[in-house]
């Protein structure tokens, strides 16, 4: 029969050749299409063509390894048509007794076979070598080929008969083909057909270019390095895996076989700008080779200075443009910690100094100096530090408990990472309440250690500090410490807070309500005031306040809250700067010090206008290749879907990893969301830290939540990573659309509270309840014994929140949870605890279904449990009122304001009903613990220790 779309459902018309003609087929058959172009060269032998959705959420077709009766292979976490395997290392010997090796990557438990490594010489630009792959990647995705019966486990051994070194020292290449071994005989000429990926390598002279062009055309040779490093010198890749055929994805490194490279990050990075004066600008810049040359020029000039084997790994995210008569080069340099940061930061400033001129693409520049003065300039943009100076690393001003015994400040000298005396050099504290120095310290005498770092700590700590201080000496905050350098300085306890001669401040506190105003405006002018919060990691582990964003002095949003490491690189979560402007002050506080990442907005339902998502709000046009998002079963507390983040964020800070309907998503969501109990976790990491199956953790853990269904227990996952809190349930609404969990409070990670049922709203801002729909309300419970709940304020009032959500949401199914309360307290009053505050709503009709449920919970029970105590409602009191709840004055309320103030106009006679009260309430107060508290303390801690296990719906009695 001849070709017809009569009753066609679905074509695909493909051809070998380009010159084949399909022509009448795709006219028929996929009118508007081309025919698809099969790759000849394509890497598998055993191919096939597979159906899968593109980058711009088109669906496309592309060569695949076959699949049939699975999912296509289409990964979300490599690039479309790019090699599945790569070079990732190779190491050749610089002494007999060196282990050499190649090492392979790819995706786990990948099949090699049909692939050929190739060796080629310089000498005679031919092979010398080769052998045929056989095998597959481990669970990691690595291969390792290297000399049999050495203590290291290869994947596949070099042939017995050779006995010398087989990879010979450059110039020289590695290469990997598909194909055969036969098709690569020792003298066999270079050829680029079947080329899969190539290394070149060599020193840093001037090489032949017949290698380079038939292997990598248009790039350069690795630069082998002479520096020693611990296990020896490696070339490592560290750009997986959009670069091949391209020495820019490799650095110099310690060996690492068959474990993940030993890359710099972006945790340490400093941005740079580097001037050139050329003629004729503008014939530079719309060359693409300029940018990767100076890449190239500029990390030789630097690795000649410091001799740290830099390379052009070491440089990212590179861009060039016209300024006058200038060429502008600007750049991320990235390091493995922050004392190589430091180093590669100063060789560069001596570079620019020297005004040399340099070759670029064949062309000369000179190096303009004054790049060097703008960057003084505008150190606040670059967050550089242009002079060699003493700064403070960490602050740890607040240990778990009650001992305070391992406080301590640390310090990096920028300079060197030699020993660096500290002479002339002063460390001040300052009260935040008066603004006056209550210690001071002389360092002089002392110096850094060999890594450049300098610790003041308590006595009984580890490691040893250089000066040791009293238990309790660092007061918690709101308070300031300050480095000031000075010659006959006469610092003394009592002074006054002062900028003269200030070298670097940090500004803490332990709370965002207190004021340190003028301790910012004089040390740290412009910043916010940094917080060390004690919900770190659930409040279990102890935590600093580590400087991770850059070298800047006097900035706030250089440090962000981490793990200690007292003498130790930081531990350092954030990739950028956050942005100066358009910021709450809550939100500062979570790109400040959390790690700049947070869950925004999770949907788990695939609607039929809407498809499930997971959001996260970030910082604009992040860089997500550094995380992962982790989805959890809450049956078996194991990992079912790992999603490697990839590309950057929204201008407005957002990032959707979700199912293309009803929007379009940044990342696709491959795996089904489960409907719970589960838990979606974000974590910083790589491939090599989390995989399918994992047991839930909460290492590298940067915020999760944790969700079930009405009755459904998600404890294991809870236990984790929230810990002490309930899930967030998931209700059924009666309000149409309402199906996704939002954040509606910023901004507390890891805390289940914050979230509230929402619309979906991906990629926007989130559907929250405001106070434009505001309605106050006032639970009144009979009890004799409310003054033994004071003690445990927090607690109480986070188990009345609760049953005050379970009840209202049993009767309305309106969405409602703990997002939708505001200005909540408790206070004992004549044998009566009463429970006041306020409803808020996203509309009018909400509000109006959050209040018959409210009234409806109140005339529906007669009783309720708080604490294990039994409460009667007083129906006659309890209700809701138009007027919103204001928190009382502390002449009525012992509660959580502590801090307010009696208003100054009350009346006199107002005065005196307040003082009454108070008098009878501190009579009945002692009277009832005397009598009572004693009696029955063990038996109240014991049932607020189980709070958490027997909050349920039967907590609430019927009438």
């Amino acid at each position: 029969m001849k070709v017809t779309n009569v009753g066609l459902v679905d074509a695909i018309v493909h051809k070998t050749k380009k010159n084949d003609k399909a022509d009448v087929l795709s006219s028929v058959l996929t009118p508007g299409k081309e025919a698809f172009l099969e790759d000849a060269f394509f890497r598998i032998n055993n191919k096939s063509i597979e159906r899968c959705l593109g980058p711009d959420l088109q669906w496309i077709f592309q060569m695949a390894k076959p699949s049939p009766g699975k999912e296509n292979f289409c990964s979300s976490f490599w690039m479309f048509n790019l090699p599945s395997v790569v070079l990732n290392e190779v190491r050749t010997k610089a002494s007999p007794d060196d282990f050499e090796f190649i090492e392979l990557r790819g995706l786990p438990s990948t099949s090699l076979n049909g692939l050929v490594l190739v060796l080629m010489e310089r000498a005679t630009d031919m092979v010398y070598y080769s052998m045929d792959v056989t095998g597959k990647t481990s669970s990691n995705g690595l291969f390792l080929i290297g000399p049999a019966g050495s203590n290291i486990p290869v994947n596949q051994p070099f042939p017995v008969t050779s006995r010398h070194s087989l990879l010979r020292k450059g110039p020289a290449a590695v290469a990997l083909y598909s194909g055969d071994s036969s098709d690569f005989q020792p003298g066999t000429p270079l050829m680029d057909k079947h080329l899969i990926d190539a290394l070149v390598y060599g020193n840093r002279a001037p090489m032949d270019q017949e290698l380079l062009d038939s292997l990598t055309p248009g790039k350069i040779a690795f630069p082998q390095s002479s520096i020693s490093l611990p296990g020896g010198s490696s070339i490592s890749r560290c750009d997986c895996c959009q670069l091949v055929r391209d020495s820019a994805a490799y650095v110099g490194s310690s060996p690492t076989p068959g474990q993940s490279n030993d890359c710099p990050t972006r945790n340490f990075h400093q941005k740079i700008t580097y001037c050139l004066k050329v003629t004729e600008c503008s014939l530079w810049v719309p060359d693409s080779q300029v940018s990767y040359d100076i890449r190239f020029s500029l990390a030789g000039n630097i690795e000649n200075i410091c001799s740290c084997g830099v390379s052009m790994g070491y440089i990212k995210d590179s861009s060039i443009f016209c300024q006058g008569a200038g060429l502008v080069f600007k750049a991320l340099l990235i390091a493995k910690s922050s004392s190589q940061l430091q180093q590669l930061h100063s060789a560069f400033h001596t570079h620019v100094g020297r005004e040399e001129t340099i070759i670029i693409a064949g062309r000369s520049a000179v190096v303009d100096q004054d790049c060097l003065h703008v960057q003084g300039r505008l150190a606040r943009s670059f967050g550089s530090s242009p002079e060699p100076t003493l700064l403070i690393s960490e602050v740890n001003s607040n240990n778990p408990g009650t001992k305070e015994d391992a406080e301590y400040i640390e310090f990096i000298h920028t300079g060197k990472a030699a020993a660096t005396k500290l002479d002339d050099y002063w460390l001040v504290f300052y009260n935040g309440r008066d603004n006056r120095a209550y210690h001071v310290l002389n360092l002089t005498g002392h110096q850094t250690s060999a890594g450049g770092y300098f610790l003041v700590g308590s006595a009984g700590m580890s490691p040893t500090p250089g000066i040791t201080i009293p238990v309790k000496f660092i007061q918690n905050g709101p308070d300031g410490v300050a480095i000031y350098k000075k010659k006959k300085a006469k610092y003394r306890k009592g002074m006054k807070v002062t900028n003269l001669d200030l070298v670097d401040a940090v500004v803490y506190t332990a709370r965002f309500d207190d004021s340190v105003d003028d301790l910012l405006n004089i040390l740290t002018p412009g910043e916010k005031v940094l917080q060390e919060s004690h919900r770190f990691q659930g409040g279990k582990t102890d935590e600093s306040l580590s400087r991770c964003r850059s070298f800047q002095p006097r900035s706030q949003k250089s440090f962000e809250l981490s793990s200690i490491t007292p003498l130790q690189d930081n531990t350092c979560n954030s990739t950028t700067l956050p942005p100066d402007d358009n910021l709450m002050v809550g939100e500062l506080q979570f790109l400040d010090m959390l790690g700049n990442f947070l869950i925004n907005e999770l949907n788990t339902v695939n609607g039929s206008e809407m498809g499930a998502f997971i959001e996260l709000k970030v910082p604009p046009r992040a860089n997500m290749n550094k995380y992962v998002v982790v989805l959890y079963d809450g049956t078996d507390q194991t990992a079912y879907a790992v999603i490697y983040l990839q590309g950057l964020s929204s201008a407005d800070g957002y990032f959707v990893i979700g199912s293309p309907q009803g929007f379009t998503p940044d990342q696709l969501l491959l795996e089904p969301l489960r409907e719970g109990p589960g838990a979606v976790a974000l974590y910083y990491g790589g491939l090599e830290d989390f995989s399918v199956g994992i047991r839930v953790t909460k290492e590298k853990l940067l915020d999760a939540v944790v969700y079930a269904f009405k009755n459904d227990t998600a404890k294991g996952l809870l236990d984790v990573l929230t810990p002490n809190y309930l899930a967030v349930q998931k209700y059924k609404s009666s309000l149409d659309g309402i199906t996704a969990l939002s954040r509606c409070s910023c901004c507390d990670m890891n805390l289940p509270t914050v979230y509230g049922l929402t619309d979906p709203t991906p990629g926007a801002m989130n559907d929250c309840p405001t106070n434009k729909f505001i309605l106050g309300f006032s639970l009144y419970l009979q009890t004799p014994n409310c003054s033994i709940l004071l003690p445990d304020y927090e607690e109480t009032l986070y188990e009345l929140k609760m049953l005050l959500v379970r009840g209202i949401e049993d009767q309305c199914q309106c969405g409602f949870s703990m997002v939708y309360l505001s200005d909540l307290e408790f206070i004992c009053e004549n044998k009566m605890l009463i429970f006041l505050g306020n409803f808020l709503a996203k509309s009018q009709a909400q509000l109006q279904l959050i209040r018959e449920g409210y009234l409806q919970f109140i005339s529906r029970q007669q009783f309720i449990y708080v604490a294990g105590n039994e409460m009667g409602i007083n129906k006659s009191r309890s209700g809701v009122s138009t007027e919103p709840k204001k928190p009382r004055s502390p002449s009525a309320t012992i509660g959580p304001n502590k801090k307010s103030k009696l208003n100054q106009h009350s009346s006199m006679e107002a005065w005196k009903v307040g003082v009454t009260v108070v008098g009878v309430l501190l009579s009945g107060l002692m009277a009832t613990l005397s009598s009572v508290y004693y009696a029955k303390r063990d038996k109240v801690n014991a049932a607020i220790r189980n709070l958490r296990e027997r909050i349920r719906p039967s907590t609430v009695a019927p009438q």
